[in-house]
């Protein structure tokens, strides 16, 4: 039966639950809320570009500002974090990431919304009825002085774009909180586990920290899609999610997510520094449980250098970092960025284009990753065989995610944007091709009601239209859903699932081809180098977006703004060449770790307990973990304390 040592000062009712399944629930509690985040902020993309004017290269820039911050944190705590105390440790973390949650919100307590439309700039034929439907009317003969995306810019125009930078600083300081706060999941995390669970238990406890980490991604998305649902106000309009000038409440998840992340804190704050399993599974610790000592400190001081040569010339250790950073690479820019790709590619509503997302993508990493954690558990087998198992798989995921290729719907057309349209119907109308306002009349997109002729608006319905013989014009695109998403979604799917099939046993190797000590600064350098090759992630799939644009938000200051309509065949071969080349490189990196894994002599899991009298360190030195070959087969070095 488990025991605690700092339970003296807690409430004897709650000492019965202050075990390690206590800290793990917590622990996921955690992660599913800055897992939710990530995949929330992916989800409302779109929103917050035509809210803020972000260009998809500006708004993937956000995402990384919080790796500033992470990247010295991270190293800190991963080196002096493992004698402190853990569960504090994540107490004051999540606290830190609430902060975050509402910075983000706070510029729409400030601001205010739009009313569900976009940034209006005066031109000479625009007019507005009683329904809040921005209208541009085709008014004979007369002319216009906003041509293409020139723009007339007001006091107001220009204080809306000073209102979107202060709004934007305040979004680089909240990542920055996040950054600090979001540091210790995965290098205290793991290693505290590793120390307090039984051998039997861990590889149970790590497949359900994966798979609850795995599902964030899906509660994210979901809840993009619940909060997209009602219009940024949280007021009805006139205006639906298929009209271009529809903003959802993409402030709402962010409060909800703080909510959850501090209910999920509290038992952190009473969960004592160290744990104490059977005797036959008390793992060697020096710390004697007093707290860290200065002389202690400054000779982790001394020994940060040494450990870091260690991590760095340990070929096992940097292969899989190796593999680890494309797969970062390409997941973190290919997740943001994919809701809006099922948005524009197969025309669905944002609401359901995050619905997909979340359920072809997370939630079959969820599954794989529980799946992962039970049969690791269950099976034992030998680093080559995992490592050959893990290749095999992996050359499955590079097929079945450059199959996404094929599924090519047709580019849609809008007269007056990337079609000329039916003759000269609308020549005399001196329409604005700086406006975006699109209309669906006669089966037919035209970029604004002036570009289709219309002269009347009636109950947000146009009528008297030139181009469309007399039929009324309604709000928004055409109706042009493309079938092929569902396919689409499904081989998506099986990509993710297989991939996070290896996930536990790749990280049992990891723990285990390094020292003991050695442990949390690698999952610490690891993220270091993660978050290092990950930060341009972001804007260059960003960029990859924004060269698929065809018609950009009209903006005062600058001509880096939000996209209003894209190039969706551009936008899939570039969307999906950029991330079958970084899992190319992945395949590459686990490679390089099976080749040096060949001479490598080490147990994959760790022997257990025969009896309660031979204690797990008896064991464990009794046959050394790991030991390095030359080629020759002359041994070199053992590693036994793992």
């Amino acid at each position: 039966m488990e025991k605690q040592e700092e339970t003296k000062n807690n409430p004897k009712c709650l000492e019965k639950f202050l075990n390690i399944k206590m800290f793990v629930t917590a622990l996921c509690l955690f992660g599913l809320g800055t897992g939710t985040f990530s995949t929330y902020y992916f989800s409302i993309i779109t929103s917050l570009e035509k809210r803020f004017g972000f260009s998809s290269s500006t708004s993937g820039f956000l995402m990384t500002v919080d790796n500033y911050m992470y990247i010295p944190c991270v190293i800190l705590i991963s080196h002096f974090g493992r004698r402190s105390h853990t569960p504090r440790i994540f107490f004051v973390s999540s606290i830190i990431v609430a902060i975050a949650m509402l910075l983000w919100a706070t510029p729409f307590f400030i601001f205010g919304s739009k009313g569900g439309n976009y940034q209006e700039f005066p031109a000479t034929n625009t007019t507005q009825d009683n329904s809040s439907v921005s209208t541009q009317f085709c008014i004979m003969g007369q002319a216009v002085n906003t041509t293409h995306n020139e723009v007339n810019c007001d006091s107001e125009d220009m204080k809306t774009e000073q209102e979107n930078k202060i709004a934007y600083y305040l979004f680089v300081v909240a990542q920055l909180f996040y950054g600090v706060g979001g540091c210790s999941f995965w290098t205290l995390g793991m290693t505290y586990i590793d120390d307090n669970a039984s051998r039997k238990d861990l590889s149970f406890y790590l497949g359900v920290m994966f798979a609850l980490r795995a599902a964030a991604p899906v509660l994210g998305y979901f809840l993009g899609a619940a909060v997209l649902f009602l219009p940024e106000d949280l007021v009805s309009t006139d205006t639906g999610q298929e009209d271009a000038e529809y903003i959802g409440a993409w402030w709402l998840g962010f409060p909800i997510i703080a909510l959850f992340i501090i209910l999920g804190s509290l038992p952190m704050a009473i969960l004592p520094k160290k744990m104490v399993v059977d005797k036959s599974d008390i793992q060697n610790d020096d710390d004697d449980g007093n707290g860290v000592s200065f002389s202690q400190a400054v000779t982790d001081i001394k020994d940060l250098p040494k450990s870091l040569l260690r991590l760095l010339l340990n070929p096992v250790f940097m292969g899989l970092t190796v593999a680890y950073s494309f797969f970062v690479f390409w997941i973190v820019g290919y997740s943001a960025f994919l809701p809006k790709y099922i948005e524009a590619h197969f025309n669905v509503t944002a609401t359901t284009a995050n619905m997909l997302t979340g359920s072809m993508g997370a939630m079959a990493g969820a599954v794989g990753s529980f799946v992962s954690g039970v049969v690791t558990s269950r099976f034992k087998a030998t680093k080559r065989r995992v490592m050959r198992i893990v290749l095999y798989n992996m050359v499955f995921v590079v097929v079945s995610s450059a199959c996404l290729l094929a599924f090519v719907c047709p580019q849609t057309e809008i007269v007056g944007l990337n079609v000329r349209g039916n003759g000269t119907c609308s020549e005399d109308c001196n329409c604005d091709d700086s406006a975006y306002s699109p209309v669906c009349g006669d089966d037919n997109n035209y970029m604004s009601a002036c570009h289709a002729g219309c002269t009347t608006l009636n109950n947000g319905t146009y009528n008297n239209c030139q181009c469309t013989d007399g039929e009324t014009v309604t709000v928004g695109l055409c109706s042009a859903f493309c079938s092929l998403v569902i396919p689409y979604a499904i081989v998506a799917f099986t990509a993710a699932f297989f991939h996070t099939l290896q996930e536990v046993a790749i990280s049992r190797i990891h723990l285990r081809c390094v020292a003991k000590d050695d442990r949390a600064l690698s999952i610490g350098i690891m993220s270091c180098i993660l978050v290092l090759i990950s930060l341009p992630s972001p804007v260059v799939f960003g960029v990859v977006v924004d060269s698929a644009c065809l018609k950009q938000m009209p903006s005062c200051s600058s001509t880096d703004s939000a996209c209003w309509f894209y190039a969706t065949d551009q936008m899939r071969v570039y969307f999906h060449i950029l991330m079958v080349a970084c899992l190319i490189f992945e395949v590459i990196g686990y490679a390089f770790m099976w080749y040096k894994c060949k001479n490598a002599d080490f147990l994959y899991d760790d022997p257990e307990p025969v009896s309660e009298a031979k204690s797990k360190e008896d064991l464990e030195t009794a046959q050394p973990l790991m030991t390095i070959k030359d080629h020759n087969g002359t041994t070199d070095a053992k590693i036994t304390d793992l």
